[in-house]
């Protein structure tokens, strides 16, 4: 017969049979039940339904390692060590038990991450989707002064995400009404992603995993220094979007995920005298990564377009300023994978030289993946998929007097 399983992957999902967290009241009781011959197990595992555990667990420690519960809850499932643990509560739990403390009132058992193969014995899938398809995520800023476009709705064309921001970095005086000493970065970044990709797991050992993306960023970013600095290097997580958990039953079995973007703002630079800089950058680049008979593979093609208005500034700086968004799917709450794309505007002015500046537009594509939640003896892979530095415009001669 031929065996299933749902494979996900990162920030938008289109997988078969999946539908979201929380549970409707019919299912909760069927994720418990439900152990369709589909996928072989190598031991079921103890799935917790929501409203047992909802009824029982009492806490979980910093570490996410020990859980305590209702001693009540013991009599639904009578755990044992070795048992794997699976609720979907939260962002989602998939633990195998290493140790079990019981008394008359409490349960507390302490866990190990444990991995989709090891619940999971044959099965291969393929999706395809974009953040279109998902439902609108909780929007957290972190910082004054960033704006998330609100109206991504499901279905909306594209599944375009926007972001505004207007960020005082630093203020010479202290006083907001004195802008010619302030550090401000300001702009417009706009960026829209589709994916595929494929899973097949063969006798509970992970065969082939493979990701493809396709990606558009466009970035506006005005830099306004209005007194020297030396050595400043900030990175600030401006705003993070969160989307509803997704569930997907692998007959049986509930799997979680929660994607979810990050946004940083970042600057690194020299400068001595005052600043006024503009970059425009439009990229579309394809990437993919495929683990395949215990070898990985990867590709990466890119168009871009980048612009900029004369930069005005009198003496000699080195600047570098950039938007970061990081793409998560966390997994039963482990991240995997992580992607991100780093647009950056950069500036290098020496008064002695000729031509005096010269600007540059540049992207770095970088992809991480956690592969243990996939399979304990797999070995977690990082990919520079692409970086690119190109140089935009220039000063027409040397610096002016000299």
């Amino acid at each position: 017969m031929k065996k299933w399983i749902i494979f996900l992957f990162l920030s938008g999902l289109l997988v078969i049979g999946c539908s979201k967290s929380p549970l409707e009241p019919n299912q909760d009781e069927q994720l418990a039940s439900n152990r369709e011959a589909t996928t072989e197990l190598p031991s079921s595992p103890k799935i917790i339904s929501n409203s047992d555990w909802q009824n029982s667990f009492i806490s979980l420690s910093s570490d996410s390692s020990t859980f305590t519960f209702d001693a009540r809850v013991d009599t639904l499932y009578d755990f044992k060590v070795n048992d794997i643990m699976i609720s979907t509560e939260g962002e989602g739990f998939l633990r195998r038990i290493i140790d079990i403390q019981r008394t008359r009132q409490h349960l507390v058992i302490k866990t190990e991450q444990a991995a989709i193969t090891e619940v999971v014995e044959d099965g291969e899938a393929r999706f395809e989707t974009s953040f279109s398809q998902l439902d609108p995520p909780r929007i957290d800023y972190l910082l004054d002064g960033v704006y998330v476009n609100q109206g991504l709705q499901k279905g909306n064309a594209g599944g375009d995400i926007t972001f505004d921001f207007d960020l005082l970095l630093g203020d010479f005086d202290g006083q907001s009404n004195t802008t010619n000493d302030q550090l401000r970065v300001a702009g417009h970044f706009e960026m829209s992603v589709n994916m595929k990709g494929e899973l097949k797991i063969k006798y509970f050992q992970l065969k082939k995993f493979s990701l493809d993306q396709q990606v558009k960023q466009q970035m506006d970013l005005n830099v306004t220094i209005g007194y020297p600095i030396v050595n400043l290097n900030p990175e600030l997580k401006v705003a993070e979007l969160t989307y509803p958990p997704i569930w997907v039953n692998l007959a049986g079995v509930p799997v979680l995920l929660t994607p979810v973007i990050e946004f940083y703002i970042g600057t690194d630079f020299t400068v001595n005298a005052a600043v006024q800089l503009h970059v425009g950058e439009q990229f579309g680049y394809a990437i993919g990564a495929r683990y395949e008979d215990s070898k990985w593979h990867s590709y990466s093609q890119l168009d871009k377009d980048c612009w900029a208005r004369t930069p005005d500034l009198s003496g000699e700086v080195d600047i570098k300023a950039y938007v970061k968004p990081v793409f998560k799917l966390k997994v039963f709450s482990v991240v995997s994978p992580k992607l991100s794309g780093k647009l950056f505007g950069e500036i290098l002015a020496n008064p002695e030289a000729n031509p005096w500046w010269k600007l540059y537009g540049g992207l770095q594509v970088l992809l991480g993946v956690d592969m243990q939640i996939w399979g304990k003896t797999l070995f977690d892979k990082n990919f520079e998929l692409i970086t690119f530095r190109q140089q935009i415009t220039e000063a027409s001669g040397p610096f002016p007097g000299l």
